[in-house]
């Protein structure tokens, strides 16, 4: 069965007739783009192309969180909404970092799932008791960084909630990445 390539999505290009492969490239909002043959990597056949189109953006977001955050082995980063694609792409990355990982989930379900993939401190996204989590998790001594992808009122306010040193919430509603170290600058998504 041959798979139907769709007029619009974005970053799909074929390399020889037939291949579907995904990348980043300016432009790449657009029905074509002409980009570097070394931008692409070739379409698992298993990844739809609606995956394909968002996946790389997911990536270059944390990439350049964690980029700011100064991320590296050792440290404790937060990730809430773990199961959501950007909460997903950061557990990887912050694992591929050598990071202590905890994340948290809107269900017992999605909780598992985290678990499955190796993290050992899972919390309820819908309440505020991760904090407790994180303290014995940490031993007191709380994260290093916060990846936060929640959006709403309640749910932003939460998540800095006073236990992130030196760092505060600048606008409600949106996604940031706090972190403890001097000179760090809350990185809004989609600002």
């Amino acid at each position: 069965m041959h798979r139907r390539r769709p007029e619009s999505v974005c970053a799909l290009i074929s390399r020889c007739t037939g291949d579907s492969v995904f990348g980043l490239a300016p432009g790449c909002l657009g029905p074509t783009v002409c980009v570097p043959a070394s931008l692409l990597v070739h379409m698992p056949k298993n990844l739809s192309y609606q995956a394909a189109a968002t996946a790389p953006t997911v990536y270059v977001t944390v990439f350049t969180a964690f980029q700011q955050a100064a991320a590296g082995p050792g440290m404790h980063v937060m990730i809430h909404a773990g199961t959501g694609g950007v909460g997903l792409a950061a557990v990887q990355v912050a694992q591929a970092l050598s990071c202590h990982v905890s994340s948290s989930a809107g269900s017992p379900a999605k909780r598992c799932q985290l678990r499955n993939i190796g993290l050992n401190t899972t919390s309820d996204t819908r309440c505020i008791a991760f904090t407790e989590n994180i303290i014995l998790a940490t031993d007191g001594r709380g994260v290093d960084i916060l990846l936060n992808s929640l959006t709403s009122p309640g749910e932003a306010s939460q998540t800095a909630g006073g236990w992130v040193d030196n760092c505060s919430l600048p606008a409600i509603c949106q996604p940031v990445i706090h972190c403890r170290h001097a000179g760090c600058q809350p990185l809004m998504h989609g600002a």
